[in-house]
């Protein structure tokens, strides 16, 4: 299975692709948390197991304790439909949003990010590279309901 990617490169080459529908969120659930921390597909002792709902069945990772970023790390995030129909999530990171995720994918390359709604397991992304620029695509195998939700997490509290 392919894992969504965060990289300098996917913000990018997402930006060129053309036909990407936007569809806009809005802040309207300010009681659901976010949290993005670093996950691996198995098992060790003090992880938590967590399953994600994926296209044809589910995917279990475990994630580790601390908590890498917020929704206060997060200006505006965006859903935005890809070519071949599929839902994905634009990020635009603030200012220190931005130093911690170069400092977390500087350090972590190689290692998986999930991003946690509400306790739930929305999304898995793949390190590439240290990510430098504050926009970050996140695309892969999620469901609509799952970005959309992902979306208001993340804009909630903004303008």
């Amino acid at each position: 299975m392919r894992h969504h990617t965060w990289s300098r490169a996917a913000g990018v080459v997402a930006a060129l692709i053309a036909g990407v529908l936007c569809i806009g969120c809005s802040a309207d659930d300010p009681n659901v948390s976010l949290e993005i921390r670093i996950v691996q597909a198995t098992p060790a002792d003090h992880l938590t197991k967590m399953t994600m709902i994926v296209w044809g069945g589910q995917r279990t990772y475990y994630a580790h304790d601390e908590v890498l970023l917020t929704e206060e790390d997060v200006a505006t995030a965006t859903v935005v439909r890809q070519v071949n129909g599929a839902p994905a999530i634009k990020l635009f990171l603030n200012r220190e949003g931005q130093e911690k995720l170069l400092h977390v994918t500087q350090n972590n390359v190689g290692s998986k990010l999930g991003i946690i709604i509400d306790e739930r397991l929305q999304c898995v992304s793949q390190i590439d590279a240290p990510v430098e620029l504050g926009i970050v695509m996140v695309t892969g195998h999620m469901l609509k309901h799952g970005a959309k939700r992902c979306c208001r997490a993340l804009t909630r509290g903004t303008a």
